[in-house]
């Protein structure tokens, strides 16, 4: 049946002749195609039901030829043509409606199907046959090349726009296709990588095998690829909550090796994301990963396409399986929805296997974040692939916004608010919006996240927060200030101050919700030093000070505590520790004491021994070209 299949396919392409159809063919810059495909604002007049590809392809030969089949039911009440993306790079040979060919326009990278007299609930079934050299835009739609062996190579990488450029698609954001298969003709000796499960490989034929992928979730026109050469093949079962799972990988044989060894930390990580959020979406089919030529990873549902298979980008590409592949976002805009949380889901496997690494994970993302003034998370611009992708905003930005997200609601409610949203009826395998995922996490949470959408994810910018702080003897005096990087948003979040003494540490958490703040703190024991946001929990520049006055240094100096029995503490402004600290009596004479110094935090220590008798004594500090007397006073 699959021969005769893709017998047909090929017969079909090879008539030049007698075809019903007007085809008006146009050059446009990729610029101009891009702010075509985005300025669509397409309103879907049908649901689609069911796609079958087919296609044949030769990873030598940069060409594609087959044809696609589409059924849909009709949600329009005036409706007269089914109309997909095409790039018109693509030779539309015929298009058949029960046997008989129908009439089209292909031009301005669209295809338009005269389907006259149909209204809502009419069901309809169109096969497109084309054939032609792909066009490539975003990051390559269909690239042919050779492997670092030198063996020929072919991969697809349809984000954000590419799908239309190798194959009939719509690319449409609130329309995904219910049920698909993919037949995809390949020579000999090579596998073609596919979404589904692989429910058959025909290889009757000496001219070409026959990979069929069957597909019964529903799935976005950008999520659908193939990739195809002499790929080995790794099968693993992996033990999930809901049952064991098929893990496919096909790799370059040169790397079957590495690949091989690092299967046990991608089952580490299926197992704990599936015990962390809900179970893997696509579990009665697959996940697996093919290798391919480009720098980084693709997440192509239930078969990310990989560069290689290091922790960073796997873990990415697999939080895509929950969060831009079952749940998908229904505008570029919205794209944080995806790599944000793609990226944070990186963070949560570093916080689980690697918690050293989830700091450093935390800081970088921040520094990122830091490094430019301006930029909303939410994308002001489709028609440029690198402001859709913006690493600093879509995924560094929008990845912080989740944590910070997490600190907001805490621990327990964060978790279980992602739980709620991935089990959603209305969002699960469909597509959402940043007010979608609002609501749905306020309703889970029972909080009014208004002001933290605006300001994180809406607006531009962070926060530059002054910390000055210095010790009195009412307690620690602190004051908080903020800036905007860009514009004049005051931000509403969180100070995390570690107090350091001697001894003893604490880290306390100060609101801030406008341009100053005032705190006198009262931490229970004297504060050498400060550090601000000691885990980097939240977004933001800081600058702390020591907060010093004109006044001269013997009145900066501070001891505690002061009448005294036992222990006390010399403080001195920073960068003014003194050459050496001793105790003398009223008449000059000196007092024994035991004298500690920590020249980070700026004091100096001083025990007094037990004989020491009540009254009025002296601390004597002797710099360079000064001393210092400032009296205290011994009630034993």
């Amino acid at each position: 049946m699959l021969t005769r299949l893709c017998t047909l396919v090929c017969m079909f392409l090879t008539l030049k002749g007698n075809a019903q159809h007007t085809c008006q063919q146009s050059k446009s810059s990729f610029k101009e195609i891009l702010q075509i495909k985005s300025g669509r604002n397409q309103v879907d007049q049908e649901d689609i039901t069911y796609l079958a590809a087919f296609w044949n392809i030769d990873p030598a030969v940069r060409q594609i030829s087959g044809s696609v089949k589409y059924s849909f039911t009709v949600t329009s009440a005036s409706y007269d043509s089914f109309r997909l993306d095409l790039s018109d790079s693509l030779e539309v040979i015929d298009v058949v409606r029960q046997g008989t060919n129908i009439l089209f326009n292909h031009s301005m990278e669209k295809l338009s199907i005269s389907l006259p007299g149909m209204t809502t609930g009419d069901t309809a079934t169109v096969q497109i046959f084309y054939q032609g050299v792909p066009s490539n835009s975003g990051f390559g739609s269909f690239v042919t090349g050779v492997t670092n062996a030198g063996d020929p190579v072919m991969w697809t990488l349809s984000q954000p726009f590419g799908a239309s450029d190798w194959w009939p698609a719509k690319e449409s954001f609130s329309d995904k296709i219910d049920s698909s298969d993919y037949f995809i003709s390949i020579p000999p000796g090579n596998k073609a990588a596919g979404v589904g499960k692989l429910v058959e490989v025909d290889s009757s034929s000496s001219v070409a095998h026959i990979y069929h992928w069957k597909h019964r979730y529903p799935v976005a026109a950008y999520l659908i690829a193939t990739a195809v050469t002499n790929y080995a093949e790794i099968r693993r079962e992996v033990p999930l909550r809901d049952g064991n799972l098929e893990l496919l990988n096909y790799c370059y044989p040169a790397q079957v090796g590495e690949w091989d060894w690092q299967q046990t930390e991608v089952i580490a990580m299926l197992q704990y994301f599936d015990s962390l959020f809900t179970p893997y979406p696509f579990m009665l089919e697959k996940y697996g990963h093919a290798q391919f030529g480009w720098g980084g990873g693709m997440e192509h549902q239930t078969m990310s396409f990989m560069a290689d298979l290091g922790p960073w980008l796997t873990s990415h590409e697999l939080g895509h399986q929950w969060f831009g592949d079952a749940i998908t976002c229904s505008s570029w805009k919205d794209i944080w929805l995806n790599e944000g949380f793609a990226t944070y889901v990186t963070g949560l496997f570093f916080e689980r296997f690697n918690p050293p690494a989830f700091y450093y994970w935390k800081k970088n993302v921040r520094d990122e974040i830091t490094s430019q003034p301006g930029g909303s998370v939410i994308v002001d611009d489709t028609t440029s692939v690198n402001r859709i992708f913006d690493g600093r905003l879509s995924y560094a930005k929008g990845a912080f916004v989740l944590h910070m997200l997490r600190n907001t609601l805490g621990e327990q409610v964060f978790f279980e608010a992602l739980k709620s949203y991935l089990n959603s009826p209305d969002f699960q395998f469909g597509f959402v919006q940043t007010s979608d995922f609002q609501e749905s996490i306020e309703s889970a949470s029972g909080v009014n996240l208004d002001t933290f959408f605006n300001q994180w994810i809406i607006s531009e910018g962070y926060p530059n927060i002054e910390v000055k702080w210095m010790p009195t003897d009412e307690g620690l005096y602190v004051q908080l200030s903020q800036t905007a990087s860009i514009g004049n948003t005051i931000f509403s979040t969180q100070v995390p101050l570690r107090l350091f003494g001697t001894s003893d540490s604490t880290t306390i958490l100060l609101p801030l919700d406008q341009a100053e703040a005032h705190f006198l703190l009262k931490p229970g024991f004297s504060v050498g030093s400060i550090e601000v946001d000691p885990e980097s929990d939240w977004l933001a520049r800081y600058n702390l000070t020591f907060l010093t006055t004109e006044a001269p240094l013997e009145d900066q100096i501070g001891i505690y505590p002061n009448p005294v029995s036992s222990d006390f503490y010399v403080k001195f402004p920073k960068g003014q520790l003194p050459l050496s600290v001793s105790m003398i009596q009223a008449d000059g004479k000196d007092v024994e004491v035991a004298v500690y110094i920590d020249k980070d935090l700026g004091i100096y220590k001083l025990r007094l021994v037990e004989s020491t008798a009540s009254g009025t004594y002296w601390v004597q500090l002797r710099y360079l070209n000064q001393s210092i007397s400032i009296p205290i006073v011994v009630a034993n």
